[in-house]
């Protein structure tokens, strides 16, 4: 499931910057919700996308959905 969720935060992210260079959807955004909300919107997208990326990355590697953790019974250690 953490694999998901980061691809779903890195498309999030990678397609609000896409936006950007398709000039005539950020043009037809930014007369919709001004240029002041464009830019919230923007950003907010965008701190989602990373969220959603890095916070999966510590659910997936220290959760041990990768199952990296089964030496952890036998004296392993934990890398972090």
């Amino acid at each position: 499931m953490g694999l998901l969720i980061m691809i779903a935060g890195l498309a999030l992210f990678i397609g609000a910057h896409v936006l950007t260079t398709l000039r005539d959807a950020r043009a037809a955004a930014i007369a919709r919700l001004g240029e002041g909300g464009y830019k919230i919107v923007y950003s907010l997208v965008s701190f989602a996308g990373i969220a959603l990326a890095a916070g999966s990355e510590d659910r997936a590697i220290v959760g041990g959905d990768l199952g990296f953790d089964h030496h952890l019974g036998k004296g392993g250690m934990r890398v972090v």
